[in-house]
């Protein structure tokens, strides 16, 4: 009897330090893959930014366009933002590809719109983030066809920026990010979980970012 016990003792241990081996190293990876992705996320390279590309602090935006809370948050975010999009702040967009085949569309064909003429994406993509309903792909041509745009170039423009859309929605979830909204700040991720945050909730998450990074406003 008291053989089995040890028996089972020993059998038990084991079992526990292969989970706990089993949990640190997924945490390790999980910790590595996050920050790597961050990091890449922060480089914006061809992503459209909103803000001058000179302004110190980074957020990075990840959204579809077919999402209903991705307004929601834009609208808390910019707010929050305020006037420190003049002078400290710039904003990376990145949307992805979550709800469904018109956000495909709709992402690359908003993209392409600078191919066309310089800042017509942040523009659109504005105007998208105020809509009061989440907008099909036909209403965005149409709303780019209402800016004096050539909507069958942008749509033929637009196949220069699948691969885009798709390294977008692996980066996000290379990062943690399980559905969007979500934001990188600064140095850290964060996606909303059980509620939107609030404006002044945002604002200290953004203070403390630049406090670690040592930005000054």
């Amino acid at each position: 009897m008291k053989k089995n016990l040890v028996v089972f003792l020993r059998v038990t241990f084991v079992l526990l330090a292969m989970l706990a081996a089993t949990y640190f190293a997924l945490k390790f990876y999980y910790l590595t893959e996050s920050k790597s992705g961050i990091e890449k996320a922060l480089l914006f390279s061809d992503a459209p930014v909103v803000g001058s590309e000179k302004n110190p602090f980074t957020i990075v935006e990840f959204f579809d366009y077919r999402c209903p809370h991705c307004s929601t948050l834009n609208k808390i975010l910019m707010e929050a933002v305020g006037d420190d999009i003049r002078s400290t702040t710039k904003i990376i967009l990145r949307p992805v590809v979550i709800v469904d085949q018109q956000s495909y569309l709709i992402g690359q064909f908003v993209l392409a719109l600078d191919s066309q003429k310089k800042g017509e994406t942040i523009a659109l993509h504005k105007e998208l983030m105020a809509l009061p309903a989440v907008p099909t792909y036909e209403t965005v041509k149409a709303m780019a066809g209402a800016r004096g745009l050539n909507v069958e170039q942008a749509e033929k423009d637009a196949a220069r920026f699948q691969s885009t859309m798709i390294e977008n929605t692996a980066l996000a979830q290379t990062i943690g990010f399980r559905s969007v909204p979500a934001l990188v700040i600064g140095d850290k991720g964060y996606m909303p979980l059980y509620h939107m945050p609030g404006i002044n909730e945002l604002r200290l998450m953004m203070i403390d970012a630049k406090t670690r990074l040592k930005i000054t406003s």
